[in-house]
């Protein structure tokens, strides 16, 4: 783990969040049933491999649910960092 984590480094959160509770990506993969390549890719911030969107959020708020963190506050932080993945539904573009 690296020792300086950015505060805007949100995948490395979720890393950390799920590295102290003991958790694999093959049981949050089991029980979101997200694959394991996405929840690889939220880790490393690389949203160019999720599906975009609401999608996106709905990643983000089961990953968060699966380690502790709380999914609302995760979902805003999550818009917060990747504005530009985050169209919200029935807000036309």
């Amino acid at each position: 783990m690296p020792a300086d984590r950015s505060v805007g480094d949100f995948g490395g959160k979720l890393r950390d969040a799920r590295e102290r509770r003991g958790i694999s990506l093959r049981q949050i993969a089991n029980a979101t049933k997200i694959s394991i390549a996405a929840l690889e890719a939220l880790e490393r911030n690389d949203i160019s491999r999720l599906p975009g969107g609401i999608f996106s959020r709905a990643f983000v708020r089961s990953y968060a649910v699966e380690v502790g963190l709380d999914p609302e506050t995760t979902i805003q932080e999550f818009i917060a960092q990747f504005p530009n993945d985050s169209v919200t539904a029935g807000h036309p573009t």
